[in-house]
């Protein structure tokens, strides 16, 4: 099975159409999600490389002293928002916000805020 996704631009409509092809393992997008890709990427190594390098980003960014010293503020809800969104902003439209579709890993979607909010208080 192909690694990576192909872009072809269907005669007569001006639009490019993307044709998805997975590898095992990773999480397959639904239409409505194939729409919130930044429209810069078009293949499967453009995502794995972005979001490869936003995770690296994130990664510093924690581990700087100033948001490190501020402890009971990473047990939020807004820290860890704003953290998904400095690890996937420039992959997806929707980075920073909750799922709105199961995905074949974690909970359902309409529990995740519960979920995170009792992982947090635990955490604290």
């Amino acid at each position: 099975m192909p690694t990576s996704w192909r872009a072809t631009l269907i005669p007569d409509c001006g639009t490019e159409m993307i044709q998805y092809h997975y590898i095992e393992g990773q999480t397959p997008l639904d239409e409505e999600e194939r729409r919130h890709l930044i429209p810069t990427i078009l293949t499967r190594e453009d995502i794995d490389h972005f979001e490869r390098e936003d995770i690296i980003e994130a990664r510093r960014w924690v581990m700087q002293k100033s948001v490190l010293a501020s402890k009971r503020d990473i047990f939020t809800e807004k820290f860890i928002l704003n953290l998904h969104e400095r690890m996937y902003g420039r992959v997806w439209k929707w980075a920073g916000q909750y799922r709105k579709s199961n995905k074949n890993i974690g909970v359902d979607y309409p529990h995740i805020r519960t979920e995170l909010r009792k992982l947090l208080n635990d955490a604290a």
